[in-house]
């Protein structure tokens, strides 16, 4: 039997360094942006859910592409994605609005 817990926006994450709010963390095959800071030993909030400008690597976007991270910025992929373009953006944009989605 299962118990529902909450919405799921969101994970608790022990940092094992200072992590600054804003922050993309990889967990896994997902990743998670710091609601706040989080000082190393500390449990604090990851949202693995939502729309979040994120810095782009220099390709032009379409709404719908799927990207993946690679620790610095989003990329092309079409194996793993962590979310979706939700606004285009050309190549000479620093930024993307991406909607993650996080592996099941």
């Amino acid at each position: 039997m299962a118990q529902f817990l909450h919405e799921g926006n969101a994970i608790d994450y022990v940092a094992g360094s200072d992590i600054a709010a804003g922050d993309v963390v990889e967990v896994g095959a997902m990743i998670g942006v710091a609601s706040d800071a989080i000082p190393t030993g500390k449990t604090g909030a990851l949202q693995i859910e939502g729309v979040f400008v994120m810095p782009n690597d220099g390709t032009a976007r379409t709404l719908g592409d799927s990207v993946d991270w690679d620790g610095t910025t989003i990329i092309t992929t079409v194996a793993s994605p962590i979310g979706i373009v939700v606004r285009a953006s050309a190549a000479s944009a620093t930024e993307t609005w991406v909607k993650l989605t996080p592996s099941a």
